[in-house]
């Protein structure tokens, strides 16, 4: 089993041992949110205007009355696509910079005694502002700034604890990479077309897991790309279109995040027992929002601000 860390909302990769991990440690636990950063949402620091052709390309892809009349997820998602195809992004040279807020609700779990199960006590949720920057080899840092509480439930030491420390510490860590396929590959070498980057991860990913877990690798896989990876235009728009071509993607119509901006909802049954959920602009192909659900209790919100390429890490636009 995977060593599970508070610290993962930039890893975005370990929540599917979540549940197993509180059982075996009972530590206070923040499960990884597959993440969507985009790159110009809403109303950007930094963005590079989406040209003419996106706008044909989403009226060809979305039906007659506009996204919410019928959408399905793959026309969201192949919209989405063909708009970061034309957005002009730059990619592999310097860092990329993302600001983010992670909201975190998760339960908090007590020692009981030695070999009794850990016992709930409460539950605690929690925000926290943070941003990363990385390079095209996945090296960089983390920076969080103090978390805030938000509300917590429950009696207790280790709910005490909770509340007068919420989120991870404050400061700036190194980018911690994974084992996902997307850790396991060059970005640039890995083919610009949707069938041919999906196939490339799956070829990459670690040997031996099963069709869950597998299925959890790829989607984190290219959420994480979206999110985080210094990646050209064209090769965003193919992570769209690996989205694009899961099976079991449910379209949610009009959806708001919580900053109030207006996008389309997508979402996904990963596993049996784990779900993301992205709130796409497919207008402009960015990731808004992502919320994940995962075993235990765990809810986890990650809203991107912000996102541009700098020179090097620590620098803003």
């Amino acid at each position: 089993m995977k060593d599970f860390t508070t610290a993962l909302e930039h890893d975005l990769v370990r929540a599917i041992t979540a549940h197993e991990a509180t059982a075996a440690t009972g530590r206070r636990l923040t499960p990884a949110a597959p993440a969507a950063v985009s790159r110009r949402p809403g109303r950007w620091v930094v963005g590079v205007p989406v040209a003419a052709l996106a706008a044909v390309a989403l009226v060809a892809l979305l039906p007659a009355g506009g996204p919410g009349a019928g959408t399905s997820a793959a026309s969201v998602l192949r919209a989405a696509a063909a708009s970061a195809a034309t957005g002009g992004e730059e990619g592999f040279g310097g860092v990329r910079w993302v600001r983010y807020t992670v909201r975190r609700t998760q339960p908090v779990m007590a020692f009981v005694a030695e070999g009794q199960p850990w016992r709930q006590e409460g539950r605690v949720t929690d925000e926290q502002d943070a941003a990363t920057w990385v390079d095209a080899d996945w090296q960089g840092v983390t920076r969080h700034e103090p978390g805030r509480l938000v509300e917590a439930s429950g009696t207790g030491r280790a709910v005490d604890d909770a509340v007068a420390s919420p989120g991870v510490p404050a400061g700036e860590e190194p980018y911690r990479r994974a084992e996902d396929a997307i850790d396991r590959v060059d970005l640039r070498r890995l083919p610009r077309e949707a069938a041919g980057l999906e196939a490339a991860l799956r070829a990459a990913r670690r040997p031996g897991l099963d069709a869950a877990t597998a299925r959890w690798d790829l989607v984190v896989s290219v959420v994480r790309l979206l999110s985080f990876a210094n990646a050209p235009a064209d090769l965003r728009a193919a992570a769209f279109g690996v989205l694009g071509r899961l099976e079991g993607a449910r379209a949610l119509g009009e959806q708001r995040d919580s900053r109030g901006r207006a996008g389309q909802g997508v979402e996904f049954d990963v596993t049996p027992d784990q779900r993301v959920r992205l709130v796409v602009d497919p207008g402009s192909g960015d990731l808004l929002e992502t919320t994940t659900s995962t075993p235990g209790g765990y809810d986890t919100r990650v809203t991107f601000d912000a996102s541009a390429r700098v020179e090097r890490a620590g620098q803003t636009p």
